[in-house]
Parts: C-alpha cells; structure tokens; sequence
C-alpha cells in the first residue's frame, strides 16, 4: 500500500487507502471505481476461501471461481489498481463451512453467507487489510443507514458471545465505507 509522501511541503498528505474487497462482480467492481474517482487511494483485494475436490476432480466454488478471478484482475487493471489475494482456506472451513455441515446435520436451514460477512469479510479481511495499512474497508454491499450508538456492543449484538472478536467487528463497521441503498421513506 503507499506510504506518505516525504516532502518539506506540509501540503502534501497521503490519501485515504481503502482496501476493496473485489468479488468480480458489478457492485464491487462499481465500489472499487467509485471510491477511486473519489480520490482515495483504492486498493483490491480477493479471498481465497477453498476449493473442494469430489472425487479427485476440482469443482469450482461459487463464492471465487476462476471467472470471478479474472473478472477481478480485469476490472483492477482497468482501474490501475493493485489486486491482492488473501488465503483464508483455512479460517473458512472452520467458521462457515464446518458450521453450515453441522447446523445441516440437525435439520436446519444454515445461512453461510450471513457468517461470511460477518466473521471473514467484515472481521478477517478487515483484520489483515488493517494491519498492511488500510484506512477503510469497502464491499458491494449496501445499505440503509440508520442513527444508532455502534460503539455500545451490547445495542448491536444480541448474542455477543457468537462473535469471535465483537470489538473488531464494531471496529470494522465504523471503518466502512458501503455503497448506500435508496433511503427509505417512512409513510
């Protein structure tokens, strides 16, 4: 990621960075050119979250197929920004996928993506895109904001206990910058 300019002019300042997590598709890649044209200093990145393998043969995952990929690379070369990959194989099969064989096997009906967002996307990527030094995080995801206190876990999370780390979730959702979806209007 850059690093501040070294200049005797006070003027000079780095750019925000924002870390992109690019899925190769639309409303990442828009994410991505949007926050660029803003001015930030964008940066991709992609998960690696697994490939299974049935009977020796590779099947493709849906979440990051090989398309998905060079979609991705595409995009961010067009966008001239750099694209990292994140290996988080290991994290993913423990914390999604393992969950959603076990909740499966009790006859219930698991949301793998809802804990995806929340534990790999929202707390992993933001946790290691952090540490290389991004200022912000950003999806394709959108949503409606609404006035609350994120800094009270307690407001925000029913069962707190559910959640590997609260504080950097509370962290990570103060450090986003998510597309906005049409503002509702109350009637």
């Amino acid at each position: 990621m850059s690093s501040p300019k070294s200049s005797n002019n006070l003027s000079t300042v780095r750019k925000p960075v924002v870390a992109v997590a690019m899925s190769g598709g639309v409303d990442s890649s828009v994410a991505a050119y949007l926050l660029k044209k803003q001015g930030f200093d964008v940066v991709g990145f992609m998960l690696r979250l697994w490939e299974p393998v049935y009977d020796g043969k590779k099947k493709a995952n849906l979440c990051c197929d090989d398309c998905s990929v060079l979609v991705a690379k595409k995009v961010a070369a067009q966008l001239d920004i750099p694209l990292h990959f994140i290996d988080v194989a290991k994290e993913f099969k423990k914390m999604i996928v393992d969950y959603y064989i076990s909740e499966y096997e009790r006859g219930r009906t698991p949301n793998p993506c809802v804990l995806c967002n929340r534990f790999i996307k929202f707390g992993l990527l933001w946790e290691k895109v952090r540490d290389l030094g991004a200022d912000y995080l950003a999806t394709g995801h959108y949503v409606r904001l609404k006035e609350t206190d994120i800094s009270n876990p307690k407001s925000q999370i029913p069962n707190k206990s559910q959640i590997p780390n609260p504080r950097l979730e509370i962290e990570s959702l103060q450090n986003s910058l998510p597309q906005r979806g049409p503002e509702l209007v109350e009637g």
